[in-house]
């Protein structure tokens, strides 16, 4: 499983939907992945027992204040690792600063790996507005690569309609 997904580091992609999934943000509502349709998005799929989530945590608020004024969303999604009461005591144990600069969110179903076709934590996926991914990072990446990455992906954004 590790090779296999390893392989598809860095992969682009042209036809491959965010598939749907439920999660729970910080505050304990649900989300689910459909919720960010309509702007571009950074997930970062993490987990409380991986030493690289632990150092992703930095990146994911550099993502947040570098491409969130150009209308991305930055969200760590949190996978076997528990509730969004104990998510939320991780990341504010392991990044102190932490102050919802990046949304949170909190899976417990465990097939969510089967679903998005990943297991491997860290792995990011940079989304566009349509909910297409345009890109797959798998594995630890230190700011530059990710940063380096976002440079290829050309972020679309969902027109606006006129109003009638």
């Amino acid at each position: 499983m590790y090779t296999h997904e390893k392989a598809q580091d860095g992969r682009t992609y042209s036809d491959f939907r965010l598939p749907e999934f439920e999660a729970r943000d910080l505050s304990n509502k649900l989300v689910r992945s459909r919720d960010l349709l309509g702007r571009p998005t950074i997930l970062a799929f993490l987990a409380q027992h991986c030493n690289h989530s632990v150092e992703s945590l930095p990146i994911l608020a550099e993502l947040a204040q570098s491409f969130g004024p150009k209308g991305y969303k930055v969200v760590g999604v949190f996978v076997n690792s528990g509730t969004a009461r104990e998510v939320e005591y991780w990341v504010s144990f392991h990044q102190p600063g932490y102050e919802r600069q990046y949304d949170v969110w909190v899976v417990e179903d465990i097939s969510v790996g089967d679903v998005v076709g990943s297991h491997l934590t860290p792995t990011y996926f940079i989304v566009d507005a349509d909910g297409q991914v345009q890109k797959k990072l798998v594995g630890f990446k230190t700011s530059e690569k990710v940063f380096t990455e976002l440079s290829t992906v050309k972020s679309r954004r969902k027109e606006e309609k006129p109003h009638a």
